[in-house]
């Protein structure tokens, strides 16, 4: 404001002044990232757009014919496309001519081409083999229809393993023939990195921001598709996300979460919760692991193994999308002095639920005498006036715990 702007200024060629730093630093035209992601990306979106049209798809007959009308189109255009067509050969040619543009060694370069051409070739081989694969899960497997939708909502997370990959790629793959190299040189997918005078930014903020989205869509669109499509196993993804996204300061705040959805319901016994919370403390790791021997232990289908994925899996979702689509922004939030104030006052509401947890339901599910109470109480004094490292604490109450019930 209140400076002169010459407003008839040509602007600069983005992709020119790219290339022209890639030039200076030894890196190679931009035009050359994802040879492989790129030409292949509509079959992509068109696979992944046939899993969601499926999933919305009720009946399980009609939900098969729409996912092999709509993989057969699409297996037959990437087909046709790339190798009828010619449009993968020619799109390999025009990755070997920019590829040569500034650093002329056509031998490095024809087997830079050559790998593109294998690589799509496989590419294109499996994404018609996972579709034969789901379009058989669908049809055989009970609950499998879950992943029509949770495959093209991890499209963010995608996107950011291959951009963090081609970007890995560029910095170990310097040329020494440029003006200025620093080896190796890796621009992170999370910050900023160094080159030369120049800073190279790296984060697509909107992919980031997806993240975020799909945090809250699963959490309200979740509980909806359990209404609209019942079954044990979305319901019970959807009740750990549930508890995975609602906790906020450590795992033990998820206690009553968890008591609530999974013994009510006769997923899992009292008894069994408690007997799993007890053994989760007593090794190492985080309490979200807890949600593998619910998942194990459910006396319903699933269970087993596959419960005990589908509930680790759905309780720390929330936490990864968050922390990673929360990443870019986090140094702005954390100075910011109302998000301050919020994470205070969370944190005292953490501590009333703490206490809550510690009431019920471990208080009043697992002393149930003035036994009970007083090795409880000794536990206490032992671990916070006497030192005594938990694990022994925890050994030693276990042997307590099983003398008193030999006694009783």
């Amino acid at each position: 404001k209140g400076k002169a702007h010459d407003k008839g200024a040509q602007g600069l060629d983005c992709v020119h002044e790219m290339n022209t730093i890639n030039h200076y630093v030894g890196m190679f035209p931009i035009a050359t990232g994802a040879p492989v992601e790129k030409p292949l990306a509509k079959f992509f979106f068109a696979f992944f757009a046939t899993m969601m049209l499926a999933f919305a798809v009720v009946q399980k007959k009609l939900r098969l014919v729409v996912l092999g009308a709509g993989f057969a189109a699409t297996a037959a255009w990437m087909v046709v496309d790339q190798y009828v067509l010619g449009h993968l050969a020619a799109h390999v040619e025009e990755y070997m001519r920019e590829a040569g543009t500034f650093f002329k060694e056509p031998e490095r370069i024809k087997a830079w081409g050559d790998n593109v051409t294998l690589i799509t070739h496989i590419v294109i081989a499996g994404l018609i083999a996972v579709m034969a694969v789901v379009v058989a899960g669908v049809a055989k497997i009970r609950g499998f229809q879950l992943l029509l939708a949770l495959v093209p909502a991890l499209l963010p997370v995608y996107f950011v393993v291959t951009y963090a990959g081609w970007l890995w790629f560029f910095g170990h793959n310097l040329h020494p023939w440029g003006a200025f190299t620093v080896k190796p040189f890796m621009p992170t997918v999370f910050g900023e990195g160094k080159v030369a005078q120049f800073s190279t930014y790296s984060y697509p903020y909107w992919g980031y921001a997806l993240l975020l989205l799909l945090f809250a869509a699963l959490l309200v669109l979740l509980p909806l598709a359990v209404q609209w499509w019942p079954g044990a196993l979305l319901a019970l993804f959807d009740a750990f996300y549930r508890v995975g996204a609602l906790v906020f300061g450590g795992g033990h705040v998820m206690l009553p979460l968890l008591q609530a959805v999974v013994v009510p319901p006769g997923w899992v016994s009292a008894d069994t919760f408690l007997a799993g919370y007890g053994a989760t403390q007593a090794v190492p790791g985080p309490l979200f692991t807890f949600a593998a021997f619910l998942g194990a232990a459910m006396a319903p289908w699933p269970g087993g193994w596959l419960g005990a994925l589908v509930c680790l899996g759905a309780i720390f979702l929330p936490s990864f999308l968050l922390v990673v689509g929360a990443l870019p922004f986090w140094e702005r939030l954390r100075r910011n002095a109302h998000a301050q104030a919020a994470l205070s006052g969370v944190n005292a509401a953490v501590v009333g639920l703490l206490l809550a947890a510690l009431v019920h339901p471990v208080g009043t599910s697992a002393i149930l005498s003035a036994a009970d109470a007083g090795l409880a109480l000794l536990a206490f004094v032992a671990l916070v006036f006497w030192r005594v490292p938990p694990w022994a604490v925890v050994l030693a109450s276990g042997v307590g715990g099983a003398i008193l019930a030999h006694m009783a």
